[in-house]
């Protein structure tokens, strides 16, 4: 299971519990951060959300996120995951796919 399967067949996986593993390439706050493949070449990240402070969790980090796919909604996020206003990132957009995470864990 990769990042950029999921991007690309977000219909497919929505509502399921799926195991990816990337490089944080933005830390929004202590419950949000943007997920990308290694070897993806797009502009699109996953939003990865945890209702509890993930610890750890820096640019650059390699992790390992287990969590049920959703569709990004910028105001339920907003709310849910104590973001007041998520920094201007163009790839986060409304119907992208986002991970509501069940257990993040930096790997090596």
């Amino acid at each position: 299971m990769t990042i950029d399967n999921i991007i690309d067949n977000s219909s497919t996986f929505l509502g399921k519990t799926v195991t990816v593993t990337g490089e944080v390439q933005n830390v929004l706050n202590e419950n949000a951060f943007a997920l990308d493949d290694e070897d993806f070449a797009g502009d699109e990240f996953l939003l990865v959300l945890n209702s509890t402070p993930a610890e750890n969790i820096q640019v650059g980090s390699r992790v390992q996120v287990t969590g049920t796919v959703r569709r990004f909604d910028r105001n339920e996020v907003a709310k849910k995951y104590n973001l007041d206003a998520i920094r201007p990132i163009p790839a986060f957009s409304e119907n992208l796919p986002a991970i509501v995470a069940e257990s993040t864990e930096v790997v090596q």
